[in-house]
């Protein structure tokens, strides 16, 4: 497009001294999806080499109109001047430090020219460091009527991202230099009196932050100039009764109050929404086998794949767990806080305190935000938040469940008074089996929230990356805890079973993965065996290659637990995902009934070698039957495999 042509859009940019930043500016506004804009840039006579900078640029693209002042005129000036200059039907202002996101002026002019009441409009914006890394957002009220309740308390747009009818300023004029630095709000209060307002609600831009802005350079006079037009329009706009306290305590703010203090205040008060869209707060424990199984939240790739900017709130619900909150932007580890000290305190004070921290940083940093929490310990305080209206939306996990939570019967009434306010205040239940949702039902028949079945199923994307690995004739695996809930007679008996059946199997081998008190008491039964492996602790992936290898998965559960009623075993889904025929007994009713109604398993009665050596050999000497239970494995996973989806439309 050639310069001064008629066009679309006219973007304008002046800059002072801005040669560290305006090159990032200039590239993000050339390489906007819309392309019909011109791009004026004025540079306000800068002393560093913002000139040399901006020449570079409009030698190599038509579209930018490069001019520069020879005194400084200021802000108001040099947009007056940029804006006599403008051609463009639309005029969208810009500042040389900041990066506008690439669809920012598609959207728009898309809104603007479906909205042609509104005469001005803008959208939100990240609040960014001068490294352009985001540390909070700005959002803004959205309507015309949203807008004008709330233009006497701050400014209901940001300048550097509006976009103005250009016949805007034919009927009111352009910016007043009587009201410099604060020129645009005035502008803003005139544009009002003739078109509506509006915002988009998507993020438009990444405002930097720098030590010498001019913000923050002319704060003192900036509020002085705000509070002088809000009462010069305060009749024109009807401004309340509150609204005339509040500019009241502003202006005595102005000479009580240091400036730093009330940009700090006023940050953490305007900035509403969260950057954080997700607060996330589970156990922090990683058990003992040292064998990683992680159902929806524990290995992050969940909340990896969809939610970048996250807090995770680790609680220390088991000893060895240690309190952590963690803090991510764009996937990376930010911050995270330890407190250590937490885990030696009695278990009545240690859950006191988890809440009472939990409470604190949801307070700071989960205004609005989604709140996924697991156990009814870790949901109590983010759906006492959800009663007040601070969080936007609880959804509660139920990853397993029982009658008996703890052995004191005061504490298991509490436990359960928490459980049904937690099942109650949530937007969304999530349970690990149908078995809890029924349960459930019964226990709490007057619930109305949504219940939504969520297995124990392993993350698809780490799946597919083994599913297709070659088997290992021959290959059994266990993968789980050594410790002390570990069923010491079940490893017994399938250690026998495995050397009763050496003979008639003659690669046979059973690999053990896992870790835990009683490995090497285990190890001492297995005898020096070669038929008999052990694997020692592994990583989740490296567990996941081990079960993919494997053609037949050994899950141990005898009843013993009392979660076993309502358990949904994650060991027999990752086993069924990855072609691993699992042999397990009835206790597990989740997993039991689908591998009756899908062939997708053997069951036994019991954990004895005879069992054990009679399932293992039906399924080792019997190819067509090996490949038929295979198969049907690969579709009992293959059900729930939207299951990822539909919890990502729920949150």
């Amino acid at each position: 497009m050639e310069k001064n042509h008629f066009c679309k859009i006219s973007v304008l940019m002046p800059a002072y001294n801005a040669r560290k930043y305006i090159g990032e500016a200039i590239e993000s506004v050339l390489n906007q999806t819309f392309k019909d804009f011109e791009f004026i840039i004025i540079d306000d006579c800068s002393t560093d080499k913002t000139w040399q900078a901006i020449e570079g640029y409009a030698k190599k693209d038509g579209r930018i109109i490069a001019l520069r002042n020879e005194t400084n005129l200021k802000m108001s000036h040099t947009l007056n001047k940029g804006l006599a200059l403008a051609k463009g039907k639309y005029i969208a202002r810009m500042d040389a430090d900041d990066w506008s996101y690439p669809e920012r002026l598609y959207k728009q002019f898309v809104f603007m020219e479906n909205n042609p009441e509104i005469g001005i409009s803008g959208g939100s914006m990240n609040i960014c460091d001068e490294n352009l890394s985001a540390k909070s957002l700005r959002k803004y009220n959205l309507t015309d009527r949203e807008i004008r309740k709330n233009i006497f308390k701050y400014s209901p747009f940001c300048h550097p991202l509006v976009i103005i009818k250009k016949e805007v300023f034919d009927k009111i004029g352009r910016y007043d230099a009587n009201f410099n630095p604060a020129e645009d709000y005035e502008l803003y209060f005139r544009i009002g009196e003739f078109y509506k307002f509006g915002n988009l609600d998507d993020i438009l831009l990444n405002y930097r932050v720098v030590e010498k802005s001019m913000t923050t350079g002319f704060t003192k006079k900036m509020e002085l100039k705000t509070i002088a037009i809000r009462k010069k329009y305060s009749k024109k706009y009807n401004m309340s009764f509150f609204d005339r306290i509040y500019n009241f305590l502003h202006w005595m703010s102005v000479y009580l109050v240091s400036a730093k203090f009330k940009i700090r205040l006023f940050n953490f008060l305007r900035n509403k929404y969260p950057l954080y869209k997700i607060i996330a707060i589970w156990h922090g424990v990683y058990r003992k086998n040292g064998v990683h199984e992680p159902n929806i939240f524990s290995d992050g790739v969940f909340l990896n794949k969809h939610f970048p900017n996250r807090i995770i709130i680790s609680n220390s619900l088991y000893t060895g767990g240690k309190t952590t909150v963690s803090f991510y932007m764009g996937n990376n580890l930010i911050r995270k806080k330890e407190f250590l000290w937490i885990r030696r305190l009695p278990d009545i004070l240690r859950y006191t305190v988890e809440s009472a921290l939990n409470l604190f940083f949801l307070a700071r940093y989960g205004k609005y935000a989604t709140v996924l929490s697991v156990d009814p310990l870790s949901s109590l305080m983010p759906c006492v938040l959800k009663k007040t209206g601070h969080i936007k939306k609880v959804l509660f996990l139920s990853p397993d469940y029982a009658r008996k939570r703890f052995d004191n019967p005061l504490l298991n009434k509490i436990y359960f008074l928490i459980d049904s306010f937690c099942t109650h205040a949530a937007d969304v239940n999530i349970c690990n089996a149908q078995t809890v949702i029924d349960y459930k039902k019964h226990k709490y028949p007057d619930i109305k929230n949504k219940q939504f079945h969520m297995p124990n199923i392993p993350p698809s994307w780490i799946i597919e990356k083994y599913k297709n690995i070659q088997k290992v004739r021959g290959k059994v695996i266990y993968v789980g805890d050594l410790g002390k809930d570990a069923n010491i007679g079940g490893f017994k008996e399938l250690f026998e079973a495995v050397k009763g059946l050496e003979k008639e199997i003659s690669d046979i081998k059973l690999f053990v993965a896992g870790d835990g008190d009683y490995k090497n008491k285990l190890i001492e039964f297995a005898g020096n065996r070669e038929s008999i492996v052990f694997l020692g602790p592994l990583s989740h992936e490296s567990a996941i290659k081990q079960i993919a290898e494997s053609e037949i998965g050994i899950a141990m559960y005898n009843g013993d637990n009392n979660y076993d009623e309502f358990r949904d075993s994650m060991k027999v889904r990752e086993y069924q995902s990855l072609g691993a025929i699992p042999i397990t007994t009835n206790v597990v009713r989740s997993n039991r009934d689908e591998i009756l109604k899908h062939s997708s398993g053997i069951l036994i009665d019991e954990f004895k070698s005879d069992c054990l050596k009679r399932s293992i050999l039906s399924i080792m000497k019997d190819e067509q039957f090996k490949n038929n239970l295979r198969h049907n494995c690969f579709y009992n996973s293959e059900i729930y495999k939207n299951k990822y989806a539909d919890l990502l439309k729920l949150i």
